[in-house]
């Protein structure tokens, strides 16, 4: 394979982060054969897809010189030391541009590091660029009126989704070896699903969210993107702890993630939720989803289906929730700025302002009731097996899609299949499970609050019984 690579040292950006690291850390290869090997893809493709707004071409060399020579003179400080990696560009880093995905920021360049960015570049990851986003992550397209259309390494004139749409493409199309992303109602989860790839939403208070501009400060969390779930549980393990910075942030012991990944899956139970689909799956996703069970099941976990009692209470209050806080966020930029919006995204924003407080009030209450139901309905469960969306990504020009053949507008449709992990504060980890025309579409495994050692051992079992996955046909 080290013959091969030698001759076309592209190969390098196909192998997991998991298989980089091993190398590097045998000397087999060094942080700047791989970071160079990455940027020389970045300047091949990154010009059509588009995933990134800021690629760090000469930084990012200079930082893989000193990773390697950490490493020679033993100074090596686990698996992501030199290790290319990317940010979406909603969290902060120093001295390097942070657009927000906004014209209001086309040159803001913070002086301090989000708490997350910290920590993987105490863990040796070398920062590679900022992804290209939805403005202010505020919607779902991958469409950003400022800085350009991300499309889909799948082809087919594609939209990844969004908003961390960058992110997925990223790491898709083997620009780097991971990627942050934030989501507030799939912002990871349903990029990674179309594009093929994974992605985990913590638990909320996991992973800091200081140094990460807000859309929904209840809702938001930041996690990362990968190619396979040993990979998301390096990343992770660097990524999470706690943050005095951080209001929401949880005061718990971080496991090792990936030293749990093969402790066994043979007493989990999971179960399929209908209830919590909340919008008519396309018939291909529906099959999909249905295989993915059986494959499930196969594996020796236990897969039955449950009821979710009064769903419909969930999907108002992420209404709610989701409008009321994006308001409030914006509220006093708009206002002031109202030329930096686009239309979209100042309608989206002035939505929110029909939302009283009484009604945002009764929102937070009925989260706290609902929490409770969740908490019981999952009380013997590992997981719940669910879609991400009714269908494969859309067209990237216009956002529609179409579901069974009807024509629905992309960013609305399935928005609470997701929405509500976020409302709940639940862990989630996206997972492919095959192709719709050629598309790539997912599931999720949602899990109970802090259980993500469980989702990844899961997840990890599951690409094992699937082997080799496709990928894009580049």
């Amino acid at each position: 394979m080290l013959k091969f690579i030698g001759q076309q040292p592209e190969a390098l950006c196909s192998l997991s982060l998991r298989v980089q690291s091993q190398l590097i850390d045998r000397g087999d290869i060094s942080s700047v054969q791989l970071v160079e090997a990455h940027l020389k893809r970045c300047s091949r493709l990154n010009p059509t897809l588009n995933a990134f707004i800021t690629i760090l071409w000469t930084d990012a060399i200079q930082s893989a010189r000193v990773a390697d020579q950490e490493i020679r003179a033993g100074h090596y400080r686990g698996p992501l030391h030199g290790i290319p990696i990317a940010h979406k560009d909603i969290i902060d880093t120093a001295f390097v541009t942070t657009t927000y995905g906004s014209s209001l920021y086309r040159n803001n360049v913070p002086s301090r590091n989000a708490t997350v960015v910290t920590k993987l570049e105490d863990a040796g990851a070398i920062l590679l660029g900022k992804c290209n986003l939805d403005e202010f992550a505020g919607s779902a397209i991958g469409d950003n009126p400022w800085y350009g259309r991300i499309l889909n390494p799948w082809g087919g004139g594609r939209s990844p989704s969004g908003s961390s749409g960058g992110s997925a493409v990223a790491v898709a199309a083997n620009l780097c070896s991971g990627a942050t992303g934030s989501d507030t109602g799939g912002s990871i989860r349903n990029p990674a699903a179309c594009t093929g790839i994974v992605g985990l939403k913590p638990t909320q208070g996991l992973v800091s969210v200081a140094g990460t501009f807000p859309l929904c400060p209840t809702l938001d969390v930041i996690g990362p993107f990968a190619r396979t779930s040993a990979d998301l549980a390096i990343l992770l393990e660097a990524m999470a702890g706690f943050d005095p910075g951080d209001a929401v942030s949880a005061d718990r012991e971080v496991p090792s993630f990936p030293a749990m990944l093969e402790e066994g899956i043979s007493e989990f139970r999971v179960a399929l939720c209908p209830d919590l689909h909340f919008a008519t799956l396309d018939q291909g996703v529906e099959n999909a989803l249905t295989k993915t069970a059986n494959i499930i099941r196969h594996m020796g976990v236990m897969v039955e289906s449950i009821e979710f009692p009064n769903p419909m209470e969930l999907a108002t209050a992420c209404d709610v929730v989701f409008r009321a806080e994006a308001y409030s966020t914006h509220r006093d930029l708009l206002a002031s700025h109202p030329d930096g919006y686009s239309e979209a995204m100042a309608r989206r924003v002035l939505d929110g302002a029909k939302i009283s407080h009484d009604d945002y009030a009764n929102a937070i209450d009925m989260r706290r009731k609902l929490r409770q139901t969740c908490k019981l309905v999952m009380k013997d469960l590992d997981a719940l097996v669910l879609p991400i969306s009714p269908t494969a990504g859309p067209p990237a020009h216009d956002g529609s899609c179409f579901v069974n053949g009807k024509q629905e507008t992309y960013g609305p449709v399935g928005r609470t299949m997701r929405m509500w992990v976020n409302l709940l504060g639940l862990p989630a980890l996206a997972l492919p499970m095959g192709l719709i025309d050629g598309m790539p579409i997912g599931f999720q495994l949602v899990g109970k609050p802090f259980s993500e050692a469980a989702l990844l051992r899961l997840g990890h079992a599951y690409e094992v019984a699937i082997g080799d996955r496709d990928r894009p046909p580049f």
